[in-house]
């Protein structure tokens, strides 16, 4: 059965996301936030972690150095065309 993959590098978040077991800090998370954790056991989804030097995600929320920036440049197929 196909799954549909879910990568992050937050270790704290995938670990909540495939343990069952709710944990004193994130009682406040409202029930409906939970439908993740369903759909793991499930076998819907399933969660993989990734270095943050590997996160082509980071270069649209985080300040990168020109080299990591320029890698996942080049690996999402972004080009610059000077104006």
């Amino acid at each position: 059965m196909p799954y549909v993959p879910i990568y992050g590098d937050s270790h704290g978040v995938i670990f909540n996301a495939q343990n069952p077991i709710t944990q004193k800090g994130i009682k406040h998370i409202e029930i409906h936030y939970h439908y993740i954790r369903e759909q793991i056991e499930k076998g819907e989804v399933k969660v993989f972690a990734v270095p943050t030097q590997e996160n082509m995600a980071d270069m649209f929320t985080k300040n990168l150095g020109l080299t990591l920036f320029l890698k996942h440049r080049k690996e999402l197929a972004i080009e610059f065309y000077p104006l």
